[in-house]
């Protein structure tokens, strides 16, 4: 069972309940990770969550002045969104949209792995001091929740808090609504809607527009953006800025309202990618590189990991680049397999020859570079989200190491431009004019 089954079997009784327009999203991460969760998950790809809470806590101050000031924008990041560029680590969605709207603007990031002390943001501030008033908030917070939608979870082996979830939601309202009565902004912009749905809730009650900044990948599986459900609109966003086309086309969409802008850093690669030397110099001994985005799911990275050393059993030509995202426990892995975290995604996928992954939205932004794809298609997972966005000449989806093999002779001998030209309707060209357009319309 998925998110799209459980709506349609009681879909009348959860289009009355207003809490399953936040729950929703849990519920549905659950019967996700239940439907891909091994049988045992080693310790070695465990994540440190007291490690992580302690590398949250040290940024509290980060930008701390500039709380104090008036603003007429929020915007809501994370710091894995950031690259570096000229020296300043800079937000690929936010800073340029920051930098055109040529009025102050407030960044809240949340520390991914850290905040960058360089970043190219004037005025930014983390979002670990809110999450400490969150929790003082949560410990008063009584909500009532409905048994009868407690009972049907249950019978359905939905192992979900309802009521921890509740307090949560009910709490960051309040934090939120808080915090825009204080800056009262014209408009606020978020990198992920569906993450953030306490925060998209206040400002729709309060009457401030929400701009969601595409992060990802956006399909007919993808339960943040898409319902059979009548879902209550002051929960969503009032309008998405999107890759391409594609996410108009989306049936059963959840924002109604969808401009395509493109991509500010895919076309800044475009025009200024340089190889690094160290890097080159390490891949050159071998005769194939795959690079290899992640998410952080336990389960996805077990999938990935397991593979590599099956591969690596039969073949010693082939150099895998695990491409870290926020977390950094890793397995002790033999010399052919590289973790690196020195250049983003974008920079080493560039100096490799197929760029792999289970479900990164990389998979649609490596052919728009040159790079083919080989998906790792555990569960079919990877068809489910990709297969009606990429084109089969640049994109294979493999479940076995033969498969895998086979694909990767057939993948390197592609012309990049035919990769990139193949890839062209994913993307709006022009971004700069097309983000411009948008923000004339935004200061009015």
């Amino acid at each position: 069972m998925n998110i799209f089954d459980f709506e349609g079997e009681y879909r009348s009784f959860l289009e009355r309940k207003a809490e399953w327009n936040y729950l929703r999203i849990k519920v549905a991460f659950f019967l996700k990770n239940r439907a891909n969760r091994r049988l045992k998950i080693s310790d070695n790809y465990r994540i440190n969550r007291f490690r992580e809470l302690l590398e949250y806590l040290k940024n509290i101050f980060f930008g701390f002045s500039n709380w104090f000031r008036s603003y007429e924008y929020l915007f809501f990041s994370d710091s894995s969104e950031r690259r570096l560029i000229d020296g300043k680590f800079y937000d690929k969605l936010s800073d340029d949209i920051i930098e055109k709207l040529d009025k102050k603007s407030l960044l809240i990031e949340t520390p991914a792995k850290q905040h960058y002390r360089d970043s190219y943001t004037k005025y930014i501030v983390s979002s670990s001091l809110l999450k400490i008033i969150f929790f003082l908030i949560r410990v008063f917070i009584k909500p009532s929740f409905d048994k009868e939608l407690v009972d049907i979870l249950k019978e359905n082996s939905i192992d979900i808090d309802i009521e921890k979830e509740m307090k949560s939601f009910h709490a960051n309202y309040i934090l939120y609504k808080l915090l825009l009565n204080i800056y009262r902004p014209k408009v606020i912009f978020v990198n992920c809607a569906y993450c953030k749905i306490s925060l998209v809730k206040v400002a729709k009650d309060l009457g401030i527009k929400v701009v969601e900044i595409q992060h990802g990948v956006i399909s007919k599986v993808h339960f943040g953006y898409v319902s059979e459900l009548s879902l209550d609109d002051t929960y969503q966003a009032d309008i998405l800025l999107s890759f391409g086309e594609n996410e108009i086309k989306l049936e059963n969409r959840i924002i109604k309202q969808v401009i395509p802008i493109g991509s500010f850093y895919l076309e800044y690669m475009e025009k200024t990618f340089k190889q690094n030397s160290n890097l080159k110099n390490n891949l050159s001994e071998y005769k194939f590189t795959i690079a290899i985005s992640m998410q952080d799911q336990d389960w996805e990275r077990e999938f990935i990991f397991d593979f590599i050393l099956e591969y690596l059993n039969s073949y010693s030509d082939t150099l895998f680049i695990l491409i870290p995202r926020k977390r950094k426990d890793f397995p002790v892995f033999p010399s052919t397999v590289m973790i690196y975290d020195s250049l983003d995604c974008y920079n080493t996928l560039l100096h490799c020859d197929i760029h792999m992954t289970l479900y990164s939205s990389c998979a649609l932004e490596a052919p728009s570079l040159g790079i083919p794809n080989i998906l790792l298609n555990k569960k079919n997972i990877s068809k489910e989200y990709f297969e009606e966005l990429l084109d089969s000449f640049h994109t294979r989806y493999t479940e076995n190491v033969y498969e895998f093999r086979e694909a990767i002779f057939e993948l390197v001998s592609l012309e990049k431009r035919e990769i990139i030209s193949k890839n062209k309707d994913l993307f709006y060209f022009n971004y700069e004019m097309n983000i411009k357009k948008f923000l004339e319309k935004i200061k009015r």
